[in-house]
């Protein structure tokens, strides 16, 4: 007899892992200088952007928008193709401003104060690519979360 909540953990622990195996979608910067980049794919008929804006000297924030909206919340039903690629920005980005040591966010919150999803996504996928980051919360106003990692 199959144990369900090992069975219903396993797929889900499964979905996971594909997301952070899946392979980017191709992506073009269509803004970059000294402090800020922007990097941009299209699923379908929207346009996602990814921006990177320095905030200090190594750090950077990272945020996001679908059709120049920073508060859609995607829910394409690709969220492999959407994450990957998002991490695929983020890994070009670093990889060209080598003296980022930080990186910052907000997720998204898209069933009220209480949506952690994609928090918990994001950290995942923090502690897939950046193991030994330090990761600091701070609470927000109207129950957002602001994300800081020391990756390196």
């Amino acid at each position: 007899m199959i144990n369900l909540i090992d069975f219903k953990y396993f797929i889900i622990e499964k979905k996971i892992n594909e997301i952070g195996d899946y392979i980017p979608m191709e992506w073009e910067i269509s803004k970059e200088d000294l402090a800020n980049a922007t990097y941009e794919f299209y699923l379908g008929p929207e346009k996602y952007e990814v921006f990177f804006s320095k905030v200090r000297d190594k750090e950077v924030h990272i945020y996001f928008s679908v059709d120049g909206d920073r508060s859609t919340i995607t829910n394409t039903g690709n969220p492999l193709k959407v994450f990957s690629t998002v991490m695929g920005t983020i890994k070009d980005y670093l990889n060209k401003n080598q003296e980022i040591n930080t990186i910052s966010f907000t997720p998204e919150k898209n069933l009220g104060p209480e949506d952690n999803r994609r928090l918990d996504i994001y950290l995942y996928y923090i502690n897939k690519f950046f193991p030994n980051s330090r990761i600091s919360l701070e609470e927000l106003p109207n129950g957002y979360v602001g994300v800081s990692a020391k990756i390196k």
